[in-house]
């Protein structure tokens, strides 16, 4: 699996649809929304649009992909941030790929290679898409904005899943792959770097039948939306409809996970919601 690619497919969105932010509709329900995430945005003039942040505004709770409000999803998360054996990238690639992967984390990411050497890959590979990103000023956080807001507000915070369940995704792939698809990103940076730009550039012009164009080319396409994706879209729309059902809410998610045959739309269109695209501008 190339992991550089999954990434990124879980920041931003596959979708055939025209919009990336959608008024979720039901006889006798109060309204919902459902905005579909790039988790950072790397441009100078970006900014949460005006239809996102009144449907924000008017909404009494917040559903994510996780809490990490939740000090038991926080303490989760602090205690399982390393990897299992803690020297296991030196078991995973040659003393020359470990030379070279070090060289590119202290010289270019700019971090002690001992400080990070027994991140998971996850975390590791975190670095690596935000320096990839080359931000020129304060990216836009949009998860973690969104979720700052709703603690000022007063907003409940729900969360779809835990640290513990999206880790697990993770270790379900084998530590090798994993190992040799970090490698792989650490030695491609000029691609992964264009690679990254234009998906973020697709993201803000709402362009969803170029991104899933550029989506459908990628490697792994299919293995990662099954395992990735589909699965947990069908968790999650079992506890959607009774959480929208309750008071109005703004559902925020990565935008991979908008579409397909499994994707949030198709399925909560399954389950009698109307689906209304709401065209929305990121540039001032």
């Amino acid at each position: 699996m190339k992991y550089l690619v999954g990434l990124i497919f879980a920041l931003v969105s596959s979708c055939s649809f025209a919009n990336v932010f959608y008024k979720i509709e039901h006889e006798s329900q109060p309204t919902a929304y459902l905005f579909g995430t790039m988790h950072m945005v790397c441009h100078v003039d970006a900014s949460l649009p005006s239809e996102v942040t009144s449907a924000f505004t008017n909404a009494k709770q917040l559903v994510v992909e996780i809490d990490l409000t939740d000090s038991a999803q926080q303490r989760y998360l602090q205690q399982n941030v390393m990897q299992q054996p803690a020297d296991y990238l030196r078991k995973h690639l040659t003393a020359e790929q470990l030379t070279n992967l070090r060289g590119v984390v202290e010289n270019d990411l700019g971090y002690p290679y001992q400080q990070i050497k027994s991140l998971r890959p996850i975390f590791i590979n975190a670095l690596f898409l935000q320096h990839f990103l080359d931000c020129d000023s304060q990216p836009l956080l949009l998860d973690e904005m969104l979720t700052q807001q709703a603690q000022v507000n007063s907003k409940a915070i729900v969360g779809l899943e835990t640290v513990a369940e999206q880790l697990a995704l993770f270790d379900s792939i084998s530590l090798q792959e994993q190992v040799q698809a970090l490698y792989e990103m650490a030695m491609n940076p000029q691609q992964n770097r264009d690679d990254l730009q234009e998906l973020q550039s697709v993201y803000l012009n709402d362009d969803s039948d170029k991104l899933y164009e550029v989506m459908r080319s990628q490697a792994d396409f299919d293995t990662f939306e099954q395992a990735f994706l589909s699965q947990r879209n069908k968790n999650w729309v079992t506890e959607l409809p009774k959480l929208i059902a309750s008071q109005p809410t703004f559902i925020a998610v990565g935008a991979g996970h908008l579409s397909g045959t499994d994707g949030l739309l198709t399925l909560l269109r399954q389950q009698g919601y109307e689906i209304t695209p709401i065209p929305i501008n990121f540039i001032r």
